[in-house]
């Protein structure tokens, strides 16, 4: 018996063109072209099988710190290889290279398949041990993309969703014998660190086919986890501006003197209903999208489909900002109720100043 191995870790990329093209074959050839002007890629190869439609999905951009609406492929597969050296590994990753988890090689086979929820990413260290671990190469590709693109003229940038790399390590095995009775073609392995994912094949599949139906199957459930990991963490960016709004609120009601009274009786009320506003779009949308969320994996386990990483999206799920929007809006409140009693005494000395002083001029007067 003989048993061939491919070891591969996940993650998931996305490239944004500068140019928006709306048609999905220019998308294709446009990426290609950037992807080619990279002298450490190769063998660049791109799928489009049949009619497709070009989608979009909504990213965090950390320099704009706004949400990106960028167009991405519903269908189709990029894939290339690229060397890496060693040094450059070291530098991307140190953690992984000081604990000996990075695979000794220089060259990765990187290829991206794209779904209707968003694309999912593959990485496959080539040339590696059989026992390797090869999720931490995920790492090395991403950072090494990422700078490469940049130095290519900015025409083509990069984005990721976490957690790149998933945290799972991946393993398709091949035999040479039949297979025998009752074996589970799908085994999930506690390891230490990252579980162990294989996939096993045997002589009745060509390795090939072996890889093709792996990742199919993995991106078919992993494109709708990460949907649902950055919708999560766009929902994170907006609390934390909404904490900004707050502490900004806070900070005018800490204010002293008569600037500070004036300011917090007269210029709040518009921040806190603001304030309040956006936190209550904020809980529909958190409330909308974990409801969508739920439906598409209760879908994708229809017709008795496994699902291998239920943990995982159970985790994912269980997230919630309810306590952290519940603590927002009832501080808020306290304060907006704190300055309306603030102005409605304002209002009564007012008024009992403006009445001193009538009462004072008619006497005045009737002298």
């Amino acid at each position: 018996m003989s048993v061939k191995y491919c070891n591969f870790g996940i993650g998931c990329f996305i490239f944004e063109l500068k140019e928006d093209y709306a048609n999905v074959q220019k998308w294709f050839e446009s990426v290609k072209n950037e992807l080619g002007s990279i002298s450490s890629i190769y063998e660049i190869v791109t799928n489009l099988p049949g009619k497709i439609f070009q989608g979009r999905v909504d990213i965090f951009d950390d320099e704009s710190s706004d949400v990106k609406d960028v167009p991405q492929p519903t269908a189709g597969e990029v894939s290339f290889k690229l060397k890496i050296p060693e040094r450059f590994q070291v530098e991307y990753s140190p953690y992984f290279y000081v604990n000996g988890k990075q695979p000794a090689t220089a060259d990765f086979a990187v290829t991206i398949k794209y779904s209707y929820d968003g694309p999912v990413t593959f990485v496959e260290p080539l040339g590696i041990a059989d026992d390797s671990l090869a999720s931490f190469s995920v790492v090395s590709v991403r950072e090494h993309l990422i700078r490469e693109l940049q130095k290519s003229g900015g025409r083509m940038t990069m984005y990721t969703i976490g957690p790149s790399p998933f945290h799972v390590d991946f393993r398709i095995s091949r035999s040479t014998d039949a297979a025998p009775e009752g074996v589970e073609p799908i085994e999930r392995r506690p390891m230490r660190g990252y579980d162990l994912c294989e996939f096993k094949f045997y002589k009745e599949h060509g390795f090939d086919l072996a890889k093709e139906v792996s990742y199919k199957v993995l991106a078919d459930e992993l494109s709708l986890f990460y949907r649902i990991s950055k919708d999560s963490m766009i929902r994170s960016r907006h609390i934390g501006d909404l904490y900004d709004s707050f502490n900004e609120l806070v900070e005018f009601h800490q204010r002293t003197g008569f600037r500070g009274v004036a300011g917090r009786i007269f210029r709040t009320s518009r921040k806190a209903r603001t304030l309040l506003l956006d936190l209550f779009a904020l809980e529909s949308i958190e409330s909308h999208e974990k409801k969508g969320a739920g439906e598409s994996v209760k879908m994708l386990s229809g017709d008795g489909r496994r699902i291998l990483f239920e943990d995982k999206f159970a985790e994912l799920m269980e997230h919630s900002h309810a306590g952290e929007l519940g603590m927002i809006r009832n501080s808020a409140s306290m304060l907006e109720s704190g300055r309306t009693k603030d102005f409605e005494v304002a209002i009564i000395a007012l008024a009992t100043v403006v009445g001193g002083l009538a009462g004072t001029v008619s006497s005045l007067i009737l002298k």
